[in-house]
């Protein structure tokens, strides 16, 4: 059968043009897509937790010049957590005289040298406009950021004289505005009485048995924002309100009444890690976190160059449970 006729045939028969198709179709192969559309995501990370001004590092010299035994020193820095999610953190300290073979021993203490770390927040009264009263009633609370006691130094003015004060946590519910009283937990921090001229000055401690804040406080929670709503530095943390005591029960640590012309509220927010709760992790919200290191020398400390190194390293087993 020459060519032509082979054409005519299949143009007489559909069962040959189909035969014809199907042998094609064994050349060519089946065209499937594998893939309908891609989406590639680059980016640059930066690490959560900086200084303020986004170092990483920074070196400082204890002393104006040289330091002198039986003195303390205090060195302020701040640290910023920019992003959406708290950030548990963790101060190791290593201590040595250069020299003593125990520089590069990590956690390593050296003996008559104390380190801490404080933080400070301003109370004020304030109007209904929640506005600061420019007057001389004001308070400022000094503490420990990580300890297994709450360690404080207190100094307020402008009080009623000789009246009795509470410092406490007030702890915020969901519905805040309608279903107040500060009991969320709640703890009653201190007591104090003023003195003949309203003022208080007075150092102590308190084993709280919690952190601050603490759950389920709304102001440890995402959805808290005092850097948006207030212009605090720290976004979310505790409040810490100094009352008259007749103003609050410290049996269901709440106020038994909104008196707020006689109240000190808070400026900032404050985080403190008591470290026989869950070890020595400081839950660092969203924002920034102003404290100053506190380097103690003894009187008979030996003569010698002496360095304290902090790291500020993350939890990891606590950002897992987040």
């Amino acid at each position: 059968m020459n060519k032509i006729e082979i054409k005519n045939l299949l143009k007489k028969s559909p069962i040959a043009m189909i035969v014809a198709g199907l042998l094609g179709a064994g050349i060519v192969s089946a065209m499937v897509l594998a893939v309908y559309t891609t989406m590639l995501g680059v980016g640059n990370v930066e690490q959560a937790v900086i200084f303020g001004n986004g170092d990483v590092e920074k070196t400082y010299t204890i002393g104006s010049s040289n330091a002198i035994a039986g003195n303390t020193y205090t060195q302020d820095y701040n640290l910023k957590n920019q992003s959406e999610t708290t950030a548990p953190i963790k101060f190791i300290t290593t201590q040595c005289i250069v020299g003593g073979g125990n520089c590069n021993t990590p956690e390593h203490i050296e003996e008559g040298v104390k380190t801490s770390y404080w933080s400070a927040v301003e109370l004020e009264n304030k109007n209904p406009d929640w506005n600061i009263i420019d007057d001389n009633t004001r308070a400022t609370l000094t503490y420990e950021l990580l300890s297994p006691t709450f360690n404080y130094e207190f100094e307020a003015t402008g009080l009623d004289v000789n009246e009795n004060y509470s410092l406490i946590y007030y702890a915020d519910k969901p519905e805040r505005f309608e279903n107040w009283g500060g009991n969320n937990p709640g703890v009653l921090i201190a007591e104090f009485i003023t003195d003949d001229e309203g003022n208080i000055s007075e150092e102590g401690n308190k084993n709280l048995q919690m952190n601050l804040p603490t759950s389920p406080d709304w102001n440890a929670t995402a959805e808290a924002n005092y850097c948006d709503s207030d212009s605090y530095d720290l976004c979310r943390g505790a409040k810490i309100w100094l009352v008259p005591s007749s103003s609050y029960n410290d049996i269901t640590k709440e106020l038994n009444g909104w008196n707020p012309d006689t109240y000190l509220f808070e400026t900032d927010l404050i985080t403190y890690d008591d470290t026989d709760t869950d070890g020595v992790a400081l839950y660092l919200g969203t924002g920034m976190l102003n404290f100053f290191v506190k380097n103690e020398f003894a009187v008979n400390l030996a003569p010698g160059e002496y360095k304290v190194k902090t790291e500020v390293i993350p939890v990891a087993e606590l950002i897992a449970e987040l």
